[in-house]
C-alpha cells in the first residue's frame, strides 16, 4: 500500500475528488439535451463507419500524424462547437448567434473553421 501511495505523491495522480467529477459527469448525464447531442454524434459516427464499410475500401494511414489529422476532421468541429456552446450566456435571447454575437465567439469560430479546413487539405490532398 505504500508503494501505491509514494506514486501517487510522486506523479501527482489525485483521485479525492473522484466524487466530484462523478457528480459533473451525472449532472451532464441527468440533462435530455445532453443525452440526444450524444445520441446524433454516436448515431452520426455510426452511419459514417456504415457508409465506410458498403464502399468496401480499407484505410491505411502513411504514418501517425496522417491518421490524426484524419481524426481531426472530426474532433476540431465538435470541439469548436462546445466551446462555442460554453460561451453562450444563460439568459440569451432567441436570436442569439452562438457562431457570431461577440468578439470572442468569431475568433473561435474563424479559427474552428481554419483548422478544419487545414484538416480537409491535409487529409484529402
Amino acid at each position: 500500500m505504500d508503494v501505491i501511495k509514494d506514486l501517487i505523491s510522486k506523479y501527482g495522480l489525485d483521485f479525492t475528488n473522484i466524487d466530484s467529477i462523478l457528480a459533473s459527469l451525472e449532472l451532464f448525464l441527468s440533462n435530455p439535451d445532453n443525452l440526444i447531442l450524444l445520441a446524433y454524434i454516436v448515431g452520426g459516427a455510426f452511419i459514417f463507419l456504415l457508409l465506410l464499410g458498403i464502399t468496401d475500401t480499407v484505410i491505411v494511414y502513411k504514418n501517425v500524424s496522417d491518421f490524426l489529422w484524419s481524426l481531426a476532421l472530426i474532433i476540431v468541429p465538435v470541439s469548436t462547437f462546445f466551446i462555442l456552446a460554453f460561451l453562450v450566456p444563460e439568459d440569451a435571447p432567441e436570436t442569439y448567434n452562438i457562431y457570431w454575437e461577440a468578439t470572442q465567439q468569431r475568433i473561435i469560430s474563424v479559427m474552428g473553421g481554419f483548422f478544419t479546413v487545414i484538416a480537409l487539405f491535409k487529409t484529402f490532398i
